[in-house]
């Protein structure tokens, strides 16, 4: 059962990105999950067993980033999975860049698979977020 959510919407609502913390306990793993839609395309894709790494760290990073857009807050997850915002040289955005990925050991090799993509965010919701994480990592 899930204790906690993030959803993050893109500008012009053709993308999102979630995170769940799966259990209440201090060391649950997450869920993450996107869904693109690009008009001649649609990519969605979904790692139900994700840890993430440096938590702590990502979550003053994205405080500092409120104030400070030269930064560039990355939240690093297990199976190259990540997610990070920053502000695009030359513009006033704040972009959400990501990439969900994911290994499978089959009968031979193993095999590693990740879905990648980037989108613009409201800018105001970034206050929020920072109390959401904050949230979420911590199991509430």
């Amino acid at each position: 059962m899930s204790t906690g959510q993030i959803r993050i919407k893109s500008l012009d609502n053709t993308a999102w990105l979630a995170i769940f913390r799966n259990q209440d306990e201090p060391h649950a793993s997450f869920s993450i999950e996107c869904s693109v839609d690009i008009g001649h395309g649609v990519f969605d894709a979904e790692n139900s067993d994700v840890h993430f790494l440096n938590q702590k760290e990502f979550a003053e990073a994205l405080d500092d980033f409120i104030l400070d857009r030269a930064l560039a807050p990355q939240l690093d997850g297990t199976y190259d999975t990540f997610v990070k915002f920053f502000r695009p040289a030359g513009r006033n955005s704040v972009m959400v860049n990501f990439a969900i990925g994911d290994a499978f050991s089959g009968r031979s090799a193993a095999a590693r698979y990740r879905t990648e993509g980037e989108f613009e965010m409201d800018a105001e919701y970034l206050n929020g977020l920072v109390a959401e994480f904050a949230a979420l990592f911590n199991g509430q």
